[in-house]
C-alpha cells in the first residue's frame, strides 16, 4: 500500500521539465525543503495553478515513486494577494527565497525559520511603507546569521569587519564605516527593539548599505554567491 504523505509548505522554487510537469521545492515546518512533483500542472483546468507557484502556500498530499515525491493533490491556502501585485514586494521576497534555497538543506527541519518566514509573509502582504519591509528583510538575514552560527560581536563602535565577525572601535583591514544611522539600525536589530526603529521613517539609503554589508557577510561565512541585485528592479530607487 502506497503511503501518503500530508503536508503544508511554501513553494519557494520550481522547475519545470518536460511540457507540463514542474517540480517544486516546498519549505515545510517539520520537514524543511523537499521537492515534490506536481504532474500535469501546467496543461490542468480543474487544479489550482497558482497552488503550484512560487510564492503559495500550499497544502498538498504526496506519495513516492521511483525515489521522487509525487503530489497527487495540491490547494492553495494563501496566495498573497498584495505582494504578487507589487513589484518591490516580489522582489524582496525572491530575494528571502534565494536565502533560504542558498544557506539551508534539503530534509533540514527549522521550525522556527518557517514560522519567522510565514510572519514576515503575512506583514510584508499587508505593510505599504517600503522602508519597513525592507527593514523586515533586514531582520530575516540576521536571523539566517544567528541560526546558522556566525553571529557578529557588536560593541560600541561603527567598524564593521566582516572577516572578524566584528562591529566596534577597532578598525580592521577591508572594515566598512558605519554611519551614526546605520550603527542604530544594526544594534535595534540586533537587539530586537524594531518597534521603537520604525517609531520614525527610516532613509532606505541606510538600509541598503546594511543589506549589502549583510549579504557580503553571508557570503564570506558561508561561501555562498547571493546577489540582491538580481531581484531588485533598476529603476525601484532605494
Amino acid at each position: 500500500m502506497t503511503e501518503l504523505l500530508k503536508l503544508e509548505g511554501i513553494v519557494i522554487n520550481k522547475f519545470d521539465i518536460k511540457e507540463s510537469d514542474r517540480f517544486l521545492k516546498i519549505f515545510t515546518p517539520n520537514m524543511g525543503k523537499i521537492d515534490i512533483l506536481i504532474k500535469g500542472i501546467k496543461k490542468s483546468k480543474n487544479r489550482d495553478k497558482i497552488a503550484a507557484d512560487v510564492l503559495s502556500y500550499c497544502k498538498i498530499i504526496a506519495y513516492k515513486k521511483n525515489g521522487n515525491f509525487i503530489g497527487s493533490s495540491i490547494e492553495l491556502i494563501e496566495d498573497y494577494e498584495f505582494i504578487r501585485k507589487d513589484l518591490d514586494k516580489v522582489g524582496i521576497i525572491l530575494y528571502m527565497f534565494s536565502i533560504l534555497n542558498n544557506t539551508l538543506n534539503d530534509w533540514e527541519q527549522n521550525n522556527e525559520l518557517f514560522q519567522f518566514l510565514c510572519k514576515s509573509l503575512k506583514y510584508i502582504n499587508k505593510e505599504e511603507k517600503k522602508y519597513k519591509y525592507i527593514t523586515l528583510l533586514l531582520c530575516f538575514m540576521n536571523k539566517i546569521i544567528v541560526l546558522e552560527g556566525i553571529s557578529y560581536i557588536l560593541e560600541n563602535g561603527k567598524n564593521f569587519s566582516i572577516e572578524h565577525s566584528y562591529v566596534g572601535k577597532t578598525e580592521y583591514p577591508n572594515s566598512f564605516l558605519l554611519s551614526e544611522e546605520e550603527y542604530k539600525i544594526i544594534l535595534a536589530i540586533k537587539n530586537r527593539k524594531i518597534k521603537n526603529l520604525l517609531k520614525n521613517k527610516i532613509n532606505i539609503k541606510y538600509l541598503f548599505n546594511i543589506l549589502e554589508i549583510y549579504e557580503k557577510y553571508l557570503n564570506y561565512h558561508l561561501e555562498i554567491k547571493l546577489n540582491v541585485k538580481n531581484y531588485i528592479l533598476e529603476e525601484i530607487t532605494w
